[in-house]
């Protein structure tokens, strides 16, 4: 199987699923790197390490960010 980077994944990812952000972005930006632009105005996370609990905050932020950085029309 080949040898598959978490960066390319996402990078697939929102190349086909998020096409205007995936616009915004190029080699030298990824989602890590906004997140630590706006890391203290994100809602804290518990930091609890379970699956179900780590989804549901990741979604959280990601509604955070959808509000509050890509306002798109």
């Amino acid at each position: 199987m080949a040898n598959i980077t978490t960066t390319s994944v996402a990078e697939l990812f929102l190349r086909k699923c998020m096409t205007i952000v995936d616009d915004y972005l190029n080699y030298h930006t990824d989602v890590s790197l906004i997140k630590e632009l706006v890391y203290n105005a994100a809602p804290k996370k518990k930091l609890v390490h379970r699956a179900s609990d780590d989804v549901k905050e990741s979604l959280k932020e990601l509604q955070y960010y959808k509000n509050n950085l890509f306002k798109l029309n």
